[in-house]
């Protein structure tokens, strides 16, 4: 009887935890413009906690380095809207106005090109396809929409101006009360695991840093280069192309598809040199995937190009444009909190360190620890172990690092260790043999087929 009680409560409370979960699921859907909203809110602030934290080590206060960084900021956005926003506004309506004509010569010159040399078909675009005013429309209504995606809750309220202005108190906010967030956070996590909470939250905050200030600086190049090469051929219109490049070049793998794509119908309805410009597009790209990015983002952040295109579509069905625009952010969040949560806490699989250590006794011993390691921080085990002892783990002694000594370091002990190691290369060995077998299977029965 007590069984079936039992069977009955375990039941009716997964039905109730279902049924949270997905109101949870609901409620969060519902806002999800407002999440991302702070969510870019504590990417800008994270961006600009850098030169605030500098000026902190020089001796500024926090409220005088965000001050200080806050007035500079805005003064070099006055500068970019007094000195590159018009030109670039003016040749980016130009492109606007001129892509209908644009694609007509665009495709009168492949097809000349087509019929010359005979390898590729021709293909015809009717006039009546190439309405000058629809197009235009068209794309002013599809930035707009993108606009409107960005802060979809204010779209039917709100101007841009004030868009900005509510991300810009946002960010504000973020930075000149950090450690009031984190504090918040922190209170609801219990005492023995706050240590840890702080070490997760500290790898985030370094994981989005990076990927941001990746992304800005490998788009500054990518405009900068495309704007100069543009402009030494002879292309109309360099600034906005050059900008529209560096742009797009923050969506990975497809941005700079469509920035390619954009140059060449726009070298071709000028008559410009098309080979060049798709050379020198090829040369920029070819640049920041193999030079910029792999020692900026995969160095650093480690990311997987699937994991980014997979993120990438995803997070555009979910979140439209803002969704393309923040994906290597959400990436870097994401990759971060399986990696400190699930792989180093749930399957305790911290990557492990074999050190030598000699004691004042002249005896060596091999140490294992881990790493990264801060001793002023402990782990989840090590903090409820120390109040299982009645210890309170913020008063654990400063610089006291917890380590096994495994035993004396012999020989025998070193040959051990290089063995395991041995049979790890073995067994992926193995399983190497054994996917290269299955491909080669799979082959033979398509072929035989």
């Amino acid at each position: 009887m007590m069984t079936k009680t039992f069977d009955q409560r375990e039941f009716v409370y997964r039905i109730l935890l279902i049924i949270f979960l997905v109101g949870l699921a609901l409620a969060l859907w519902s806002l999800r413009g407002a999440i991302m909203l702070l969510f870019l809110g504590a990417i800008l602030a994270t961006a600009l906690s850098i030169p605030v934290g500098f000026l902190r080590r020089r001796g500024f206060s926090n409220g005088q380095a965000v001050l200080v960084t806050v007035i500079s900021t805005l003064v070099i956005i006055l500068l970019i809207g007094i000195l590159i926003i018009p030109s670039f506004a003016q040749q980016a309506s130009s492109l606007v106005d001129r892509l209908p004509t644009a694609l007509e010569e665009a495709n009168n010159q492949y097809n000349k090109i087509a019929k010359d040399t005979g390898l590729f078909p021709t293909i015809e675009i009717g006039a009546g396809d190439l309405q000058q005013k629809q197009i235009s429309n068209f794309i002013r209504d599809q930035a707009d929409n993108a606009t409107g995606q960005v802060l979809p809750f204010l779209g039917t309220v709100g101007s841009l101006v004030g868009n900005l202005l509510i991300l810009f108190v946002l960010t504000v906010y973020f930075l000149a009360e950090p450690t009031a967030y984190v504090e918040g956070a922190l209170t609801l996590v219990p005492r023995a695991y706050r240590p840890r909470a702080l070490e997760v939250m500290t790898s985030l905050g370094k994981s989005v840093r990076l990927a941001v200030l990746s992304q800005m600086f490998s788009a500054s190049l990518v405009a900068t280069f495309t704007t100069t090469g543009l402009f030494i051929l002879g292309v109309e219109d360099a600034l906005a192309l050059g900008i529209l490049a560096g742009f797009f070049n923050f969506i990975p793998n497809f941005g700079p598809m469509v920035s390619l794509l954009v140059g060449v119908i726009f070298s071709l309805a000028s008559g410009g040199p098309v080979i060049l410009v798709i050379i020198l597009y090829l040369i920029v790209q070819q640049l920041e995937s193999n030079v910029i990015t792999p020692r900026i983002i995969r160095q650093t952040l480690n990311m997987p190009g699937a994991v980014v295109i997979a993120t990438q579509l995803v997070a555009g069905a979910l979140f439209g444009f803002l969704g393309l625009l923040l994906a290597v952010p959400l990436v870097a969040v994401i990759m971060t909190l399986v990696r400190e949560l699930y792989v180093y806490d749930a399957l305790n699989s911290r990557k492990a360190v074999i050190l030598k250590k000699r004691l004042e006794t002249g005896q060596e011993h091999l140490v294992v620890t881990t790493d990264p390691y801060r001793p002023e921080q402990l782990s989840p085990g090590e903090a409820a172990k120390l109040s299982m002892q009645g210890q309170d783990p913020f008063e654990f002694v400063q610089g006291q690092q917890t380590i096994e000594i495994v035993g004396p370091s012999t020989e025998q002990m070193n040959r051990v260790t290089t063995n395991q190691q041995a049979v790890w290369v073995a067994i992926l060995a193995l399983v190497g043999a054994q996917a290269i077998a299955l491909i080669q299977a799979i082959l033979k029965d398509s072929r035989r087929g």
